[in-house]
């Protein structure tokens, strides 16, 4: 590190509060690596300038950002989104996807979580905490206009934040509860706002970030309904919503941040077939969250369709009861599903299945799964929809599914199906 980049570290840090200084000793100390302390650096509202000057004083790499690759400007996207809200689209009811996805391409927060669970600055340019982090204070990025021209300020912020905390049908209760109150919430300036907690919290920036996907920042004077007219800060504004069937958006062209590079948005909202074969079929151009199974599965391998890939937390659990015998009838039905499809309705063997395969819903209705949970583990089915015994990825104790698995394979007292 060079005399001049120290002498600025050490001058910030001068000035920093403990939070942030924290996080820099325990990089110092070793305490975390480069990424862990990127995410938490973020999170208490380091600066970019700040976090390099720390990562280059240990001896890390500086932050990078890689050159943003964009195509042609211009044109439309059609978006394909599943399933059909249920609810409004006011932004504080948000408890659905499609909602909150159809409200995220008009809204904006005063923060955006990435997909590598750093923060980065939307709607607020900084945010930072006292010694304790039970006080945060934010600011405003200027020049920014609601679609409607007026300038958007503290007090919007203020109004949008008053509704998410004390409105009754508010969904983003649960996510600020014992955390934040209403009366906790002041305007220090136009463009300044302190967050003062009910208790330290440390990843606070977090709740005000896209996660809290209900805190889309809405003029001070909103008027619902929200697909009526254009009301948030965004790159486009919702111009025509027909509930359960399409929603439309153009650009803002008071966007603060330039110009989009696409036209408009066109969304088709239908049931989950009803999407797929629209993408297959050319009626639009992006699904959102397919799930392999069902008709998603002529996606896979399709040499037309493109798949992204994301990491994930999400899991499917299934209860499993453990404290009561099988049913005979069950498993005497598993046993004839197993092998009609092992020889074909008119006795003409078929295509050679796994021996131990049995359909899915027999092993449904054998386990009783809405009942009582028993132990857990993980199922994954094979491209024809059936699972078998090695289709079992042990979770715990699994006597109770090798008995099932046995029985219905007619290995009741072998001790491998």
């Amino acid at each position: 590190m060079d005399r001049e980049t120290r002498r600025r570290l050490e001058a910030w840090r001068a000035g920093a509060p403990d939070p942030q200084n924290a996080v820099v000793d325990d990089l110092f100390a070793g305490e975390c690596d480069r990424a862990g302390f990127i995410r938490r650096a973020s999170m208490f509202g380091l600066s970019v300038p700040a976090i390099s000057a720390a990562l280059v004083a240990a001896g890390e790499a500086p932050v990078a950002f890689a050159k943003e690759t964009r195509g042609k400007a211009g044109g439309r996207i059609r978006v394909g989104l599943t399933p059909i809200p249920k609810g409004t689209l006011e932004p504080w009811t948000y408890q659905e996807t499609v909602a909150l996805q159809l409200g995220g391409m008009a809204g904006e927060f005063l923060n955006r979580n990435r997909p590598n669970l750093t923060l980065v600055p939307e709607l607020a340019v900084s945010w930072t905490p006292n010694a304790t982090g039970s006080q945060w204070t934010y600011k405003l990025r200027q020049g920014v206009k609601f679609a409607n021209g007026k300038p958007m300020t503290a007090d919007d912020v203020i109004a949008t934040y008053k509704t998410l905390l004390t409105s009754a049908d508010s969904q983003a209760g649960s996510a600020f509860s014992g955390v934040l109150s209403f009366p906790g919430i002041h305007k220090v300036d136009d463009l300044t706002i302190k967050f003062m907690l009910d208790t330290p919290t440390g990843n606070f920036p977090y709740l005000t970030s896209s996660t809290t996907y209900q805190a889309i920042i809405l003029p001070r004077d909103y008027a619902g309904p929200f697909e009526k007219t254009p009301q948030t800060t965004g790159a486009f504004n919702l111009v025509a919503y027909t509930p359960g069937v399409s929603a439309k958006y153009e650009r803002n062209p008071s966007w603060w941040g330039g110009t989009p590079p696409l036209q408009g948005i066109d969304c088709t909202l239908g049931d989950g077939t009803a999407i797929i074969n629209a993408l297959l079929g050319g009626q639009v151009d992006l699904i959102q969250g397919i799930v392999y199974g069902g008709g998603s599965r002529a996606l896979f391998n399709n040499p037309n369709v493109q798949l992204f890939k994301a990491r994930g937390a999400t899991h499917r659990e299934i209860p499993m009861r453990v404290d009561t015998d099988l049913n005979d009838s069950v498993i005497a039905a598993a046993q004839r599903t197993r092998a009609f499809h092992q020889t074909g309705p008119n006795g003409v063997r078929g295509r050679q299945r796994d021996a131990r395969a049995v359909p899915r819903r027999c092993v449904t209705q054998a386990l009783n799964l809405n009942d009582r949970i028993g132990m857990r583990c993980e199922i994954r089915l094979d491209r024809s929809g059936f699972l078998g015994f090695n289709s079992i990825e042990r979770v715990g104790t699994c006597e109770f599914v090798e008995h099932f698995f046995r029985k219905v394979n007619g290995h009741e007292n072998s001790s491998t199906p």
